[in-house]
């Protein structure tokens, strides 16, 4: 527990980054700080959160923008301060500000210097917390080794969720089921020596996919090949959705990436084009890696015919009215121009051949104890989504791949990290 003269002279600090002044005669509202950083007027995830908010679009585009150093920086911070860094996340409550968890004084020179390098003093908060990153990442490593041997894959599992904004892990308890001795035995465990570290919560017991649309839909293109698009396996029925489009690093060949567990390697996919009002193939999966043989969820699809697809860096962004999660604009070739992260608090948008665009808050990462793993979002989401495009402000940030309980509903998403699965795919994301 940091004692009272740290968590003293950390107010001294946080003042200074926010670079807050003393001032006389009656208090007025600080204005809306401004940063270099500014996502588009028309991103989904911007419109989307001036609706949800009321805010103003140039606000949304300020806090928006800032998402992309911000992750930057946190991959920084992670590989820099050690066990001094406890962790960065986006605090959509107080208007999308960056908050870094500091666990020593000491090191709080070198977090303002990171901080001041990538021009985001304005808008970012030293918060002093208990446990460094480093030490929750340790913790939740350890409860997926442990979990993983005594959970069966067929329901009623334990899982956990690195939930950096509140610097705790959090195992979950299958909801309203009874735990085996051997899961009895890891809670026990990891109460016993991660303390404070760990949380309980409950959950539904186990993931379920988005896969199998259950009607053709509208949410189709003629070339050229994006995200975001329905694709339908070989008997032609709607199956999951694409991501984006990506170049081999071993010989250059052209790929779309979707979920694993959409297909095995060698099965083909199709989708619909209304300019000949038929069905026509995009190619066969080369790559899966399924979360039946591991708790990733990704896959590459070999685009055969490359001049007739024509494929582009675009995500294909649907209009929210009528979908019940409105905001977004229809943006049919919307450019992904760099691939990022999502730490906690980042706003994220999913865009799917099904349930179209959504977008939401991150509000966990590392599932299941896997470093790195899957991201769990807010957005909404339902069958048919699996393998659709999770991006925002230009970045593509992952693959949609299912969620923590049945049904069709916003909340408990779950998705595969972009940089992740276009390193173990050993792919590069195409952008423009």
């Amino acid at each position: 527990m940091l004692n009272k003269r740290v968590a003293q002279t950390l107010g001294v600090l946080l003042l200074a980054t926010a670079g807050t002044a003393a001032i006389s005669g009656p208090v007025q509202a600080a204005p809306f700080p401004t940063t270099p950083y500014l996502a588009g007027a028309a991103d989904p995830a911007v419109t989307t959160l001036a609706a949800e908010t009321g805010i103003s679009v140039a606000e949304a585009r300020q806090r928006i923008g800032w998402q992309v150093p911000a992750a930057e920086l946190d991959e920084q911070l992670r590989s820099t301060m050690d066990e001094g860094f406890g962790g960065l996340w986006i605090d959509q409550s107080d208007r999308g500000r960056i908050k870094i968890g500091i666990t020593r004084v000491t090191a709080a020179a070198a977090f303002t210097s990171a901080i001041s390098a990538r021009r985001l003093g304005g808008v970012t908060d030293l918060v002093p917390v208990q446990h460094s990153y480093a030490s929750l990442e340790r913790a939740n490593e350890w409860l997926g080794r442990a979990m993983a041997q005594v959970n069966d894959g067929k329901g009623a599992d334990l899982t956990s969720i690195m939930l950096v904004n509140k610097n705790v892990v959090e195992l979950r308890l299958p909801d309203g089921e009874a735990l085996t001795a051997g899961q009895r035995e890891v809670v026990r465990h990891a109460q016993a020596m991660f303390g404070s570290m760990i949380t309980l919560g409950t959950w539904s017991g186990r993931v379920y996919d988005d896969a199998c649309g259950l009607h053709l839909g509208s949410y189709v293109c003629d070339a050229p090949l994006r995200a975001g698009v329905r694709t339908y396996n070989s008997s032609l029925t709607a199956w999951c959705s694409t991501a984006f489009t990506a170049r081999s690093l071993s010989d250059n060949k052209w790929y779309i990436m979707t979920a694993g567990h959409c297909g095995d390697a060698g099965e083909e996919f199709w989708t619909y084009q209304h300019v000949t009002d038929d069905f026509h193939k995009i190619g066969a999966v080369h790559n899966a890696i399924d979360p039946g043989t591991s708790d990733d969820d990704m896959a590459i699809i070999t685009i055969n015919n490359v001049a007739g697809w024509d494929p582009r860096p675009w995500v294909y962004v649907k209009d929210g009215v009528g979908q019940g999660v409105p905001g977004s604009s229809e943006d049919q070739d919307y450019v992904i121009e760099g691939v990022s992260t999502s730490p906690v608090g980042t706003r994220v948008c999913m865009s799917s051949g099904n349930t179209g665009t959504s977008c939401g808050e991150v509000t966990g990462i590392n599932h299941n104890g896997i470093t790195g793993g899957k991201a769990e979002a807010n957005y909404c989401r339902q069958g048919g989504d699996s393998g659709a495009a999770v991006f925002s402000g230009g970045r593509a940030r992952g693959i949609h791949s299912g969620s923590f309980a049945p049904g069709n509903f916003c909340g408990n998403a779950l998705f595969q990290g972009a940089v992740e699965a276009a390193n173990k795919l050993n792919v590069y994301i195409v952008t423009g």
